[in-house]
């Protein structure tokens, strides 16, 4: 039975499904929310990349990978338009190709 479900599907599109329910989330609770995001996701950015330096400065060697998770994470809320739609295309190329290898 999987290979039945496996040779019905071509494609995928996760990107375009995200698209779908990243339009749906801003006309139900309305562009605030992204802009609030952007906000938090800039700050944690910016302070995280302070306190490193200040850390840095002090002669503690900083914490190099909170400065990478923050950073990411922070960039994840700062930019959803971008960030995701750009990983779910990624992820279509990947998912794309294994469907034209398998049989």
């Amino acid at each position: 039975m999987p290979g039945i479900i496996l040779a019905s599907a071509t494609t995928v599109n996760f990107a375009g499904d995200w698209t779908s329910v990243d339009t749906a989330l801003n006309s139900a609770l309305g562009p605030s929310l992204v802009t609030f995001l952007g906000v938090v996701g800039t700050l944690l950015i910016v302070l995280s990349v302070a306190k490193y330096l200040w850390d840095r400065r002090r002669g503690g060697g900083g914490n190099h990978q909170h400065v990478l998770y923050t950073t990411l994470f922070g960039a994840i809320l700062a930019v959803p338009a971008v960030v995701m739609p750009a990983i779910l295309t990624i992820v279509d190329a990947v998912v794309n190709l294994f469907l034209k290898i398998l049989p």
